[in-house]
């Protein structure tokens, strides 16, 4: 195996691909990989991840050739023996040496082991132009890489014939060559171009391409112009896509298929051509989206939606088939699939403009049918405008499930399995015994009724709580399905058993392993067995004892604690929710229901109706009083209490009200679902667009209908405000506004927000972004002001102002300088750099900022160097009574000594480039008892954090205020801040305030994402990285000691020399004079 220096192996990748090559005696295992940049993970190519979908071991290159794109040296290890004897070897003094190294071993080849898994870490360098990869448009790089394709297509030729060659040219030109094409002159030389264009017109000789192949129709478009020499036309396609070169500008055919919508010109080259614009065979690939999975009586009921992608369902509505296979024996059966209605399937649409409606389709599984043991593969056939789709029944990890995966039905197991290579399958196999029923009697030992299944034979049942805790009856004789046995577990082995959950705290983790008594068969030669649970389930005798099938193996016995059952879950027209239900038998409590999420946590108290009880939820104020008029998007838990504040831990939910819609006005359809597990059950508040508005297919749609109607009249008197991306009304934006409404200017002041949740400032008009008012809004309104960049469909219309005022003072790597560090393509940046030449004004907050802003985004036009506006009030200071209000909102007693922790996301903790799990470096409940018993720890996670679902738990001296709107209260009403790389620091040092700054990660912060000023020159006040060092810099501020006032000071004096309390009237007189 051969790895360079700088990148990183999984501590299992050895001993993996070492076991798979000894069991298999393939030649070599070929492994994934992913890339990594700044310790942010980076998925590969789409090719390769295709490529690796699923592992397949002593498999022939021939019979798999798509593995031929993972090329890399170091996700292979070799036999060597294999290694010898196709003598292999690396060419000296050549870039990209590894492509003719692996077009020779996967040509010679017996045999290979395809390992799914990405075990190796291929590490991006920070430096620019320090590896191959980082100087792909340079022309010398460029002329290697060809030469690579070059010597290992000869390879295949020579070795493999005609054939595999031209699937490898198809690879390349698919794969490759697309992310190499400029996407504007000034890119790349003249000479750059002529030597790919070459390098097509080469390979296209071999090849055809059309919308088989997998290559979007603008790469072929772009492909004919390069073989045919047409630069100038090149070019001009290339300022048409707008950096993109996928198809995202479809139309329908008169034969209902998807097409690549062209503009007049290129359309007449493609007519003449007679070039195929159809959408590539990847956008006409089957879609098979299992929505829910349900056992009822013998069946297995699976919902899915599924469709060909670029096939118009309205014209073309799909027809189905489907089959079941066992994968041990080849026996074929026939599958009941069937259209049914599911409103929901008409918004959901891979390619804009495409319909999907009528692509719900219902698998009917009858278990009798599936009489063989063994895995039965599920198979749907789609047939669909022409094409034909033959593939696996795939669904995802996450999908609803019924919570029986395993069903026990006559005398066999079904177990659904879902895997990325089969899809959905189904095991069955042959069971020795089934539970009947289970009961306690008043002596304390428990009856198990057992019955025979048909391959029954002498046995004894095994009874285990743990390892060290077994129990096993006597032998017992079978005659057949008929005849059955009883065996008593003694009671002193249940009291051990009530021991064991009454330490593990049964009452709240029934649901546990060590909650359970697991049972299986034990054969006279020794064999355990799987003990069935008959599927239309047993008899619950005694104080809640049932059997159950334990993770889809065999039954175990467990307790259940009492339930609360729900039987209907609606929304009033007040925006409440109402749910209604029964209390457990003998239930005299009094019950309480809780709904809690990020903003809100409301309690209500159950009426009741002899067994029956109601209940309304309030969701008219957020958790700190603030009126709110919906929920925000997310999952709500709902939680049901008792007068003592003992949780229920196991709820009974009516079959009907699973993943239904439960919503009535004035929420539109499909707003709110309720789903449920035994534990808990959730509110799941989704899109709050009309169905007309949901789905990409119907955002595309808004959209072109947007950048068609460029000369739609543009509305001076309409401002339009939208604060990071919609989902708050803050920032620079809102001082504007609140600077616009108390001139009384005859404005009109609209915010874009993400759902009606969000509240705006007084004198707003909330606009739901995605809406097609948004972008009739968007399009028309005299001015737009941001504070990240507009949208990427943005065309600005002329007469528009566009304003940019960003979210914070500089200081980490921005802009040009972020966007190449952490590879973003060349197409994102020349889309940022687009929509930043849309900006007529830039705000900087000072001197310092102002050619730093204009540098990392490319902005040549004015910058208003006025300060902040958002600071406006924090220079000012707080008003009368206000720091006292703030406090009581937030629960907080007047006298307490509040610290506000507010640290910056971590790149290295970030899911993708708009979430981050929120890093805790203390134990903020213990910081605040130690610093004094009046401190409260108000915790701000940042705008990254906020969008991740998890929530930190509050405690008396510690609130999660992740989710509060406004930050500029929390400053108001804190006394001190502890904050680190985070822009609020140059904020709060506005309000003459102390800071601390934790930073335990401050070589490693800076070494992923440098600064681009030094850090401890920005940062006044005591430097700590550990708990010991916080407690005693919080103690000293707290007992009258302020050593850093002066830096402070000087901090304020050098950074924000323009802060002065009027930025907001200097911005509104530059932008609409003197109103």
């Amino acid at each position: 195996m051969f790895i360079d220096s700088d990148d990183t192996l999984h501590r299992s990748a050895i001993s993996t691909l070492v076991k798979s090559l000894k069991a298999s005696k393939s030649d070599f295992a070929v492994c994934g990989y992913q890339r990594q940049r700044a310790g942010r993970t980076v998925n590969p190519g789409s090719w390769i991840v295709d490529a690796m979908k699923f592992g397949e071991s002593r498999v022939s290159p021939s019979d798999r050739p798509s593995i031929m794109v993972n090329v890399v040296a170091w996700s292979k290890l070799y036999r060597r023996s294999f290694w010898n004897s196709a003598r292999l070897k690396f060419p000296v003094g050549k870039l990209y040496e590894d492509q003719v190294v692996a077009a020779r071993a996967y040509s010679l080849a017996k045999s290979i082991d395809i390992i799914e898994q990405r075990f190796v870490n291929w590490r991006i360098r920070d430096e620019e132009n320090s590896s191959i990869t980082q100087r792909a448009r340079e022309v010398d790089n460029l002329r290697h890489q060809i030469a690579a394709w070059d010597d290992s297509l000869k390879v295949y030729q020579r070795l493999k014939g005609s054939e595999v060659a031209n699937i490898r040219r198809l690879q390349i030109l698919q794969n490759d060559i697309p992310r190499l094409l400029p996407l504007n002159r000034e890119s790349v030389t003249s000479e750059y171009l002529r030597t790919i264009a070459d390098a097509v017109r080469r390979y296209l000789a071999h090849v055809t391409l059309d919308s088989d192949t997998d290559i979007w129709a603008t790469v072929r478009l772009a492909y004919y112009l390069l073989q045919n020499r047409s630069y100038a036309e090149y070019w001009r396609l290339m300022k048409w896509a707008q950096g993109s070169l996928h198809d995202s500008a479809v139309k329908l055919s008169d034969s209902g298929e998807t097409v690549l919508r062209l503009s007049p010109r290129f359309q007449r080259i493609a007519d003449e051509a007679n070039l195929d614009m159809r959408l590539p065979a990847r956008a006409r690939r089957g879609h098979v989206h299992v929505r829910s999975v349900v056992f009822s009586d013998h069946a297995i009921r699976i919902r899915a939606h599924a469709r060909i992608a670029g096939v118009s369902s309205a014209n073309n509505p799909p027809h189905y088939k489907a089959t079941a296979v066992n994968a041990r024996t080849g026996e074929t059966v026939v599958v009941d699939a069937r259209r049914v209605a599911d409103p929901s399937a008409s918004v959901e649409g891979a390619i804009a403009q495409v319909p999907s409606v009528d692509s719900a389709v219902e698998l009917v599984v009858d278990c009798r049918q599936l009489t063989s043991s063994g895995s039965w593969r599920l198979h749907l056939i789609i047939s669909q405008g022409g094409y034909v789709f033959d593939a696996p029944v795939y669904g995802n990890t996450s999908f609803p499930v019924d919570r029986r995966l395993a069903i026990d039905y006559g005398d066999r197991a079904y177990d659904l399995r879902l895997s990325a290579k089969y899809g959905l399958a189904i095991n069955v196999r042959p069971l020795r015994l089934l539970v009947e029923s289970v009961a306690r009697s008043a002596l304390g030992d428990i009856a198990v009724l057992l019955r025979g299944a048909q391959h029954a034979e002498k046995c004894l049942l095994r009874v285990e709580i743990d390892k060290d805790s077994v129990f096993e009856s006597d032998w017992m004789r079978f005659e057949g399905s008929d005849s059955d046995h009883v065996v008593k577990i003694p009671a002193g082995f249940v009291e051990e058993w009530d021991r064991v959950r009454a330490i593990n705290g049964a009452s709240v983790n029934w649901a546990d392993p060590s909650m359970g008594m697991t049972l299986s068969a034990v054969s006279q030669d020794g064999r355990s067995w799987p003990v069935g649970v008959p599927m239309e389930g047993t008899s619950n005798l005694g104080a809640y004892l049932a059997a159950e099938r334990y993770r889809g193996r065999t039954a175990r016995i467990v307790a259940l604690p009492a339930a609360i059952s729900i039987d209907d879950v609606a929304q009033a027209d007040d925006g409440s929710i109402l749910i209604e239900g029964e209390y457990p038998p003998h239930f005299r409590n009094e019950l309480s229901v809780i709904i809690e999420g990020q903003r809100i946590r409301s309690v209500a108290r159950a009426v009741r109706d002899g067994e029956r009880f109601r209940v309304k939820l309030d969701l008219s104020s957020d958790r700190w009083g603030s009126p709110l008029k919906a929920l925000d998007p997310g999952a709500y838990t709902l939680q049901f209490a008792d007068s003592d504040g003992d949780l229920f831990t196991r709820l009974d939910i009516a079959e009907h009200l699973a993943d239904t819609f439960v919503v009535s006005p004035p929420l539109s359809p499909g707003a709110i679902t309720f789903n449920s597990c035994r534990v808990q059950a959730n509110l799941d508040v989704n899109s709050y667009l009309e169905p007309g508005d949901r789905g990409t297919r119907n955002q595309q749609r808004n959209i072109s209908r947007y950048q068609k109607a460029i000369d739609t009249g543009v509305q001076q008197d309409a401002v339009l405000f939208r604060s990071y991306y919609g989902e708050k009304s803050t920032c620079n934006a809102l001082a504007i506004h609140e600077e616009l409404y108390r001139r009384g200017a005859d404005l009109r002041l609209y915010w874009g927000v993400q759902s009606p949740a969000v509240a705006v400032p007084e004198g707003g008009i909330p606009v739901l972004i995605g809406t097609r008012e948004w972008y009739e809004i968007f399009g028309s309104a005299g001015v737009y002001i941001d504070n990240v960049h507009q949208p990427d469909y943005s065309r600005k219309r002329p007469g528009q102002i566009f304003v940019e005022t960003m979210h914070g003072y500089p200081f980490k790597e921005m802009g040009l300088s972020y966007w190449r560090h952490f590879g973003y393509s060349e197409q994102r940046i020349e889309s940022f750099l687009r929509r930043s030449a849309e900006w007529d004004f830039f705000v900087s907050p000072a001197p310092y900022a102002t050619p730093l802003l204009r540098k990392e985004f490319g902005f040549d036009g004015e910058t208003l160097e006025i300060g902040y506006p958002r600071n406006d009030r924090l220079v000012r200071g707080p008003k009368v009574g206000e720091r006292q209000f703030l406090r009581g909102r937030l629960g907080i007693a007047d006298d307490a000594n509040v610290v506000l922790y507010a640290p910056t996301y971590r790149d290295a903790s970030s899911t993708n480039e708009f979430q981050s799990t929120m890093n805790h470096f203390v134990d903020y409940a213990d910081i605040a008892s130690a610093v004094s018993s009046n401190t409260v720890f108000l915790v701000r996670g940042h705008h990254m954090n906020a969008r991740v679902s998890t929530r930190l738990q509050s405690a008396p001296n510690v609130i999660d205020v992740t989710h509060y709107p406004e930050i500029g209260d929390l400053i108001v009403a804190s006394d001190v801040a502890v904050l680190d790389y985070s822009s609020l620091r140059f904020d709060y040092a506005l309000t003459g305030k102390p800071m601390v700054f934790l930073v335990p990660d401050l070589d490693e912060y800076l070494a992923g994402r440098s600064s681009l000023l030094p850090y401890l020159n920005t940062a006044p006040g005591d430097i700590v990285t550990d708990r010991a060092e916080l407690i005693e810099a919080l103690v000293e501020i707290y007992n009258g000691r302020d050593p850093h006032g002066q830096d402070r000071r000087a901090f304020v004096k050098e950074y924000m020399p323009l802060e002065d309390g009027n930025a907001s009237a200097r911005f509104v007189d530059r932008v609409w004079g003197n109103l």
